[in-house]
Formats: structure tokens, C-alpha cells, sequence
């Protein structure tokens, strides 16, 4: 619509819309944002909701980057400048802690460092720890940064304990429980992420507890857990005499994708 210059001649001429104010009955002269054509193109204003406007989607300013839900390769114009590249962004990163326990042999004989730490001493017998909840999804990613064990016994002298991670099932073999790990245990090609120390346990009445970093300077252990599982094995690093069937619960935390 082209502007317009009204004369205004007092006492006649064209009409100016007013409205009178409710408190003072003052005329404060009307203001049109929009199309004056229709009432259907005039932006509402209200005392509570301020001034309402529809942008149009080219407008400089709006950001448009496709359908909902669906991928977007449009350069993104933020206040008119056209220079943002469209970026993918991860999913959300949620704190999972999952357990999983050995009952070792029932028998008091000391470990050296070094030693395999298993529910039994025959290696066809020998289950390794299953952590099935540390990713949300079979293939899903995460990553591992700590663990803990508490013992089913309050034994703390030379109670240091190192937990290995894999992604595939490791082989045991000739021996279990209180073996030299060096020699028992095949790790190659069984996807081996790493490890945790616990390097040392507190004693409380009842049991006894530790929690270790992982073993390098990233903060953290990256893995992708085939079938939604990762499997871990534990090696005593100390000379510790464990407790008559005693219990091992090992909790695995993890930054899960």
C-alpha cells in the first residue's frame, strides 16, 4: 500500500480513529501494524500479551531448516546473516551404573597379584561378569568411567582388584579361580576396551567396599556393547585371602549415548 500525507483541517477533514482512555477519558490516536484492509491483517495488541506478530518464514531473521523430525541441509539465516553451517547434534548422555557378581570357590586360599578371580576353578566352569544395561540398545555406545566392588566379607588388607572390560565373551583356559590371569585367560580378538583399578577397600560391619578410575588419562573408556552386553573379568592385584565362598558385586558406571 503506497503512503499517504493527510491534511488534517480542524473541525473537518478526514477522520482520525481514536480511543478514549478508560481513566481520564484522554483520545490517544489508534496505530495500525498490518494490513488496514482487513481486521484479519492487523497484529493484536493487549496490555497483557504485548504485540503479536506472525513472522513469514523468509523473512530476515527466521531460521528454517526443513521438516520436523527430518534431516536439513539449509544454511541457517540467524538475524539475516546467511554463514551457519547446519550441525548434527549427539543424543542425550544419561548416567547408567549396572552390577553384575561372582560367588567365588568355597575356600580361604590366598592370591597373589596377578591371579584370576572367578566363581570357579575349572575353566569350563568359569562365567564372566555380563553388564547388560550400560547401553540402551544392542550395538548402542557409551562411555565407561569407573567402577566398584563390594564384598560380601569386611576383609580389607591387600584387597586391590583390577577389572577388565571386553566386548566379546574372553576364553578361559586349563584353570579358573586363583590362576595366574597371564594364563588362563585368551583376550585376543575378544574386543579388549581396558581397565579399573580399585586399588584399595574400606571395611564397614557387614562388608567391604572400593572405587577406581579407569586406567588412562581420556577420563573414560569408549565402547560399543555388541548384543547390548560388555564383559568383564577381575584380577587381584595383592596378596589377599579371600572369604569362604565370598561374594563379589561389581558395579560399572557409564555415560550411556
Amino acid at each position: 500500500m503506497a503512503d499517504t500525507a493527510i491534511a488534517i483541517t480542524a473541525g473537518a477533514g478526514t477522520n482520525i480513529d481514536t480511543r478514549t482512555e478508560s481513566t481520564n477519558s484522554n483520545h490517544r490516536q489508534v496505530i495500525v501494524i498490518g494490513d488496514p484492509a482487513t481486521n484479519a491483517g492487523v497484529a493484536p495488541v493487549d496490555a497483557t500479551g504485548g504485540l503479536t506478530v506472525s513472522l513469514a518464514a523468509a523473512s530476515p531473521g527466521i531460521v528454517t531448516v526443513g521438516t520436523a523430525g527430518s534431516a536439513s541441509s539449509q544454511v541457517l539465516t540467524v538475524q539475516g546473516v546467511a554463514s551457519m553451517t547446519p550441525v548434527t547434534s549427539g543424543g542425550l548422555t544419561i548416567t547408567q551404573a549396572a552390577s553384575s557378581t561372582i560367588t567365588r570357590p568355597a575356600d580361604t586360599t590366598a592370591y597373589a597379584s596377578g591371579d584370576f578371580v572367578a566363581n570357579s576353578v575349572t575353566a569350563g566352569s568359569v562365567a564372566a561378569l555380563q553388564f547388560t544395561t550400560l547401553a540402551s540398545i544392542s550395538g548402542g555406545s557409551g562411555i565407561m568411567t569407573g567402577a566398584r566392588i563390594q564384598k560380601s566379607t569386611t576383609s580389607a588388607t591387600n584387597a586391590a582388584f583390577r577389572v577388565h572390560y571386553f566386548t566379546v565373551v574372553p576364553t578361559f583356559t586349563s584353570a579358573g579361580d586363583n590362576s595366574a590371569i597371564s594364563t588362563v585367560v585368551v583376550a585376543s580378538a575378544k574386543g579388549y576396551l581396558g581397565y579399573v583399578d580399585i586399588t584399595a577397600m574400606t571395611a564397614f560391619s557387614d562388608v567391604a567396599w572400593g572405587t577406581g578410575a579407569v586406567d588412562n588419562s581420556r577420563g573414560g573408556i569408549p565402547f560399543v556393547a555388541v548384543a547390548q552386553i560388555i564383559y568383564a573379568i577381575v584380577e587381584a592385584r595383592g596378596a589377599y585371602t579371600p572369604g569362604n565362598a565370598e561374594v563379589f558385586t561389581v558395579t560399572t558406571f557409564a555415560l550411556q549415548d
